[in-house]
């Protein structure tokens, strides 16, 4: 029985050391991906292209708001 604690201290200790993504870049997507995420209301994409760090494409009209698709490949305005 005392071997139980230690094994869930160990699996709490692996899952806390998850890496993190950085909300500057998103070199994860790989070579041919993209990501797009919304700055207020303006709305960024990062790809290879841009060196996987994310640049504004156009802002939103007043009394539109940014929005971003589940995938985070789609977004726009509405």
């Amino acid at each position: 029985m005392r071997m139980r604690p230690i094994v869930v201290l160990l699996v709490f200790g692996f899952v806390g050391c998850s890496p993190r993504r950085d909300p500057n870049s998103c070199a994860d997507v790989g070579a041919t991906g993209a990501r797009m995420r919304c700055d207020g209301n303006r709305l960024l994409y990062c790809n290879a292209g841009t060196g996987f760090a994310y640049r504004a494409t156009n802002g939103c009209a007043a009394g539109q708001t940014c929005y971003i698709g589940e995938d985070e490949k789609t977004g726009g305005c509405k």
